[in-house]
């Protein structure tokens, strides 16, 4: 996301070996529009997440450690759907000398998933940690190796954001989002398909929900993208201007002007609270859809 375009704004403007170019008449005399903008202005990215991003971001964990974690998913939801099977077959007949087969199968089948789900769990942080340790030591080795000029162009609050909110994302709340989505992706997929097998003509009313939840989720996502890019965006001022602050305590305590430098923390402090906000309320109104969509799967059934 944001972080990644600042490693690759750093990587571009990093000094490369000169080549020889031919050489053009100069230029009038005047201010270009490069020279009179001191300060870059600060881009975001449009649009849904890319293939690309998510394929680097996989590639930093280990693709081979995340091919284990996949095959530990698929390993313990099998695990836990034939204890259920077994489990049933027990609850549904007399007792026989083959109970105690089943039921010792049963006891292996839920303590394998147990173990399995454990140890998918430490794996599976395991990589996003890494993932995340070398997306923050590309990022600072970027930034480490940018010219001078690249760190004029960019504000010491839109280099902080990158560090203290981004990756921050990237270390907590991404992995533990990926757990929960990886876990309740597989839940999901193994009740639709035994639901399904057990009642065939609930395909139809399975590939009409999905339809739904489809363009539900493709007409909010487009709003909750642009409104977290535009909090990312926002957070910077306010990061750039309370540095400021706190290097200029004293100048500013001398000259009295607390009240105007408290104004401005708290004007771009309440610009960043209502993309904030609203990501929120996008949020809310998407869970309960879903919500909505999911009564009535099960009302139908």
């Amino acid at each position: 996301g944001e972080a990644a375009a600042l490693v690759a704004t750093a990587d571009e403007a990093a000094p490369r070996r000169a080549t020889p170019v031919k050489t053009a008449a100069p230029a009038k005399p005047g201010p270009t529009k490069a020279a009179s903008q001191l300060v870059a202005k600060e881009d975001r990215v449009v649009g849904a997440v890319t293939l690309k991003t998510w394929t680097a971001f996989i590639g930093s964990g280990g693709t081979s450690l995340v091919a284990v974690v996949a095959l530990m998913f698929l390993a313990a939801q099998v695990a836990l759907i034939y204890s259920d099977i077994l489990l049933l077959r027990l609850s549904g007949r007399r007792r026989s000398r083959l109970d105690s087969a089943i039921y010792y199968a049963y006891l292996g089948l839920t303590a394998a998933a147990c173990v399995l789900g454990a140890l998918r769990g430490v794996l599976f942080f395991a990589a996003t940690l890494r993932a995340a340790s070398s997306l923050h030591a590309r990022a600072v080795r970027a930034v480490v190796h940018a010219p001078l000029s690249w760190i004029t162009a960019n504000p010491l609050g839109r280099i902080l954001n990158r560090f203290s909110s981004d990756l921050a994302q990237v270390d907590d709340l991404l992995s533990v989002t990926l757990l929960e989505f990886c876990t309740l992706f597989f839940l999901l997929a193994a009740s639709v398909v035994l639901a399904c097998v057990a009642l065939p003509p609930v395909v139809l009313l399975v590939l009409v929900i999905a339809r739904l939840s489809f363009k539900v989720k493709v007409y909010v996502t487009k709003t909750m993208n642009e409104l977290k890019r535009l909090d990312g965006i926002t957070k910077s001022p306010f990061l750039g201007v309370f540095a400021a602050t706190l290097h200029g305590i004293v100048p500013i305590r001398a000259f009295g002007v607390t009240r105007h430098q408290s104004a401005a923390l708290l004007r771009h402090l309440d610009t960043n609270s209502r993309a904030f906000y609203y990501w929120l309320v996008c949020n809310r109104f998407l869970g309960c859809v879903l919500d909505a969509l999911t009564v009535a799967f099960l009302a139908a059934l």
